[in-house]
């Protein structure tokens, strides 16, 4: 039986946030490390390279207890390697589960957050 090594050899978070008057921004940096799928077929074996995400959300204080927020997680819209065409099952899982940055691409949001 081989070893499993779905784990990012390495992982960095960066963030930066800067607060003026009733508007806060944060900016964060996410690398994940290269990670390598075994499996009992060698053949099949697969290696991960490196990803980075970048995310950023800007937010306003609209009264003491209300805010609204909004931001785009993985602004370049960054994707991890494809499985090898043995391990994607003929195309329909184009990415490796096991993908620690995940494979929807970029993702646009608001959010109300009301503080009691």
């Amino acid at each position: 039986m081989r070893n499993f090594h779905f784990q990012p050899l390495s992982s960095w978070d960066f963030a930066i946030s800067y607060n003026y008057d009733k508007f806060n921004t944060t900016l964060r940096l996410h690398r994940y490390g290269e990670f390598t799928s075994y499996n009992q077929d060698p053949t099949r074996d697969q290696t991960f390279g490196t990803v980075w995400h970048t995310n950023i959300d800007f937010a306003y204080e609209l009264m003491q207890q209300l805010t609204l927020a909004v931001g785009v997680n993985n602004i370049f819209d960054a994707y991890p390697d494809k499985n090898i065409k043995r391990n994607s099952f003929n195309g329909i899982f184009p990415y490796s589960n096991f993908t620690p940055s995940g494979y929807n691409g970029r993702f646009v949001y608001a959010r109300l957050r009301l503080s009691m």
